[in-house]
């Protein structure tokens, strides 16, 4: 599980969904997508925690228009191949999963500067 330190910028609440602003300890400012926010008991500019999986980081190597909102730029520490999947390395203790067959179509390397993306609804807030 991946995890990055926040704070809550601001929260638009209607009916049973909820919109989440947190800037990043890194500076970025994602947004996260929930459903019953209430029930976490946040409170503005409180601490945070963004948790998502390893296989919900989406890996580019260029800058690219998406429908996700939330993009990080990574560079990559290490990686390790396995027979079906590739597990990336990056600063933070973040990490990503992807399939062999997209690594290659990537030709992503070791000190490569790269780009994650996750989608605002991927994302779990923790107090």
């Amino acid at each position: 599980m991946n995890v990055l330190a926040g704070k809550i910028l601001s929260v638009h609440h209607k009916d049973e969904i909820s919109l989440v602003k947190v800037e990043l300890k890194r500076g970025e400012i994602f947004n996260v997508l929930m459903l019953d926010f209430p029930s976490l008991q946040a409170k503005l500019n409180s601490n945070i925690e963004l948790l998502f999986k390893e296989d919900e980081l989406i890996l580019s190597p260029q800058e690219v228009l998406l429908g996700v909102e939330n993009q990080l730029s990574l560079e990559i520490q290490s990686f390790k191949k396995g027979e079906i999947l590739t597990q990336f390395f990056f600063k933070e203790n973040l990490s990503a999963l992807l399939s062999n067959e997209a690594s290659k179509l990537l030709n992503l390397n070791t000190a490569q500067k790269i780009f994650g993306y996750i989608k605002p609804s991927d994302i779990m807030l923790k107090v």
